[in-house]
């Protein structure tokens, strides 16, 4: 586990995808599918897809409450069902479903309704990708933190790799911090 703040955003990186996103007032878990202990309970847990690694029943109910919010595009138990582009607000989060596939593999096709979130908590913007490769519709994204898959089978750059391009990019504007588990 591993914890990072930018801006009104503590960011805490379980391992695999699993990434927890807390505010002055609220939390939000992404994919809680590594270990967690958590001290209470998030206000919204979000699925990027419906594999196993990423949306699973008995992980959401250990780290949710009652009135906690779960929602994804393709959940595979009951949840919020939300649309690619659909913008939601939920208490003072503000989230945005965005799309996560990959180019040319079989794993995350784009018609399977994969998504990333962009998540806004105070004035930081997160955008968390899901399983996706570099896909062109992340040209449009306005974020101030970007947390993507890198490294694995399904994804396309590794950490040394990303890091450069990333900087290449920026010129150097942009902090890159590699979370590690």
């Amino acid at each position: 586990m591993n914890t990072t703040s930018i801006g009104d955003v503590k960011i805490t990186y379980f391992g695999h995808s699993s990434v927890l996103l807390e505010g002055a007032q609220m939390s939000v878990f992404v994919d809680p599918f590594a270990p967690a202990k958590l001290q209470k309970a998030v206000d919204i847990v979000l699925h990027t897809h419906s594999h196993f690694d990423h949306c699973d029943e008995g992980k959401t109910e250990k780290v949710a409450k009652f009135s906690t919010v779960v929602a994804g595009t393709n959940c595979r138990h009951p949840c919020r069902l939300l649309k690619i582009g659909e913008q939601v607000k939920i208490g003072n989060v503000v989230l945005v479903a965005v799309p996560a596939y990959n180019i040319g593999k079989p794993y995350h096709p784009r018609d399977a309704n994969g998504a990333g979130y962009i998540i806004a908590i105070g004035s930081t913007r997160v955008y968390v990708a899901g399983d996706t490769d570099e896909i062109p519709e992340m040209k449009k994204f306005k974020c101030d933190v970007a947390i993507v898959p890198i490294g694995g089978k399904y994804t396309k750059a590794d950490p040394v790799l990303f890091r450069q391009l990333v900087q290449q990019q920026t010129e150097g504007k942009t902090e890159v911090r590699i979370l590690t588990p």
